[in-house]
């Protein structure tokens, strides 16, 4: 396996620690059956020869002989030892720069070469192609690996493979061909991520990765082809593009999340990696996306910050129009990122700040939309009195107090609904649908306000707009639900948006549509029972059978969770 590893002089090798002198003894150890030495041996010697984007002289010279290891099917650590040879050869292969290579040699994989400016440079161009010479021979045993080999195996192998532009024409049609034989989602976002790393520039498995974006049965996948193909530039495919990713915001903190940070790239997180792959599209487009991004906003941690704020700034500030909603808009996101302490701590984002022309100081960015860290304890105060007064049934002291937090905190999307609620219960239904269309200017992704918006139509006895605003709120709160990985369960707000959808059903005269929402709120929670058993707008629906046999079920001991009017 180590056949003429003692002829080279390792000594004469520079590595990030120095003389090459333990590689030897380090690659030994990488085939050790103690898992403790090998895993050693393997973190000294990826740190030693690939360090911060650098290559050194005794990379290339190592590289067979991590080959001889990867390609043993004995070896416990082959996807690492394949990972490892995929930065030798690619460099960070991650979403962050792109798809090209990172280091500074993206002009090299496409096909703008030129000449080396400094010595260190043209030194590291070298080591970088010897890199790449040593590991096409291995080729065709990394193609079988890719096939046939365990799951982070095939994973690790597929990556290393989407290195390889030179030898695209043979490895294009096999990754396809692993993809449409491939069970496993992780291995299909790996492959197609390795696609996208082949096809930069040249697109010429675009509906490939089209088809995958469209109709791949795992979201996953749906997500990581779709930012490939924002990364490659492929233009006419935005609308399928920002629809997955948007499906992509939706599940990012859960399972799907989860699934994205065991790929070797997916380090820095789902969230972050959409939201820097939505600066890659048009302004205009991106902007169905904003309300998710402000979603995940305050529960994203990490390097994931960076990418999320850099969407949130190219939706919101980016070929912005003048109208009211725009300004609205600006505004909830500009306050989103005053309140939020890790950005003024990260100072990544501040220079990200300066670079779209805002303050980088938290004081001057608030004092820009007119807003100040002491407005947020004001308007916390506020919104802790309206809840109160409504509490209490002091309707017209909440409605105030609501109102007043909502002027403070125009980011906080619960502010905006009880502004709505209150005016609804206080019979304010011009003024409530005025104040709802506003907030969901905002904050579209809000099915509490879509319940609410349909509520106040039923009211106005507009029944098709209710029940398309009650529709639309179950819709993301099914979204929401899966989010939060309970789709097996549903949210407090699911059994209301049926509940108001069947009053505007059984007002316009569909009786069966709307017995069929009652049930589905009475099973979702009894407490409706007890609701609809006195509700003036189903007495159309008191002779039927049906609706007897739901009100049999009520138990009068509960009132409902959630005020009916």
């Amino acid at each position: 396996m180590f056949e003429g590893i003692d002829t080279i002089d390792w000594a004469n090798l520079e590595t990030s620690f120095g003389a090459a002198t333990d590689v030897p003894r380090l690659l030994r150890s990488a085939a050790a059956e103690e898992t403790k030495v090998r895993e050693a041996a393997l973190e000294q010697l990826e740190v030693m020869l690939y360090h911060e984007g650098e290559r050194f002289p005794a990379t290339p010279r190592a590289i067979p002989f991590l080959f001889d290891l990867a390609l043993a099917p004995g070896t416990p650590a082959r996807a690492r030892i394949l990972k490892m040879v995929m930065h030798f050869v690619g460099g960070a292969c991650n979403f962050r720069d792109g798809l090209s290579l990172a280091d500074g040699q993206r002009t090299i994989f496409a096909g703008k070469e030129r000449d080396p400016q400094t010595p260190k440079e043209a030194q590291a161009v070298h080591i970088w192609r010897t890199c790449y010479n040593a590991t096409r021979v291995f080729v065709p045993r990394v193609q079988e690996l890719a096939f046939n080999g365990a799951e982070d195996v095939r994973v690790a192998a597929s990556l290393l493979l989407g290195c390889y532009r030179t030898e695209r024409r043979d490895i294009v049609p096999h990754l396809q061909d692993c993809f449409e034989h491939e069970n496993i989602a992780r291995v299909r976002a790996a492959q197609t991520f390795a696609l996208g790393m082949l096809t930069h520039l040249n697109l010429d498995s675009a509906e490939f990765l089209v088809f995958i974006a469209k109709n791949d049965p795992a979201p996953l996948v749906r997500v990581v082809s779709s930012m490939v193909l924002a990364h490659a530039g492929a233009e006419a495919q935005k609308h399928t593009i920002v629809d997955a990713l948007i499906e992509g915001l939706a599940l990012c903190h859960g399972w799907l999340g989860i699934e994205y940070r065991r790929l070797p790239f997916g380090t820095e997180g789902l969230c972050g990696d959409i939201g820097r792959t939505l600066t890659r599209l048009p302004n205009q487009q991106t902007r169905s996306a904003l309300p998710f991004l402000l979603d995940i906003f305050e529960h994203t941690e990490d390097a994931a910050l960076i990418g999320v704020v850099r969407g949130i700034l190219h939706a919101a500030l980016g070929e912005c129009a003048e109208s009211p909603a725009d300004a609205r808009r600006i505004r909830a996101c500009k306050a989103a990122l005053l309140y939020n302490e890790s950005v003024w701590q990260t100072a990544a984002i501040t220079r990200l700040l300066e670079e779209w022309g805002l303050p980088s100081d938290r004081d001057a960015f608030g004092a820009s939309i007119a807003l100040s860290p002491e407005s947020l304890a004001e308007g916390l105060h506020a919104f802790r009195e309206g809840v109160d007064h409504a509490s209490a049934e002091q309707y017209e002291q909440a409605l105030s107090n609501f109102q007043r937090a909502a002027a403070l905190l125009p980011h906080k999307r619960n502010v905006a609904c009880n502004v709505v609620w209150n005016l609804k219960v206080l019979g304010r239904t011009a003024e409530g649908l005025a104040e709802v269309e506003r907030a969901l200017a905002v904050f579209d992704r809000s099915a509490h306000l879509h319940f609410e918006h349909g509520h106040l139509l039923v009211q106005k006895n507009e029944f098709v707009e209710g029940v398309d605003a009650c529709t639309r709120g179950l819709q993301l709160d099914a979204a929401d639900a899966r989010t939060r990985e309970l789709s097996r369960e549903a949210t407090e707000l699911t059994p209301y948006g049926h509940y108001i959808r069947a009053s505007a059903y059984a007002r316009m005269g569909n009786p069966d549509k709307a017995v069929d929402d009652l049930r589905m709120a009475a099973t979702l929670n009894r407490d409706f029972v007890n609701a609809m058993s006195d509700d003036v707008d189903f007495e159309s629906l008191r002779s039927r059978a049906d609706f007897q046999t739901l009100l049999s079920t009520a138990s009068r001991e509960d009132t409902p969770t959630v005020p009916m009017r």
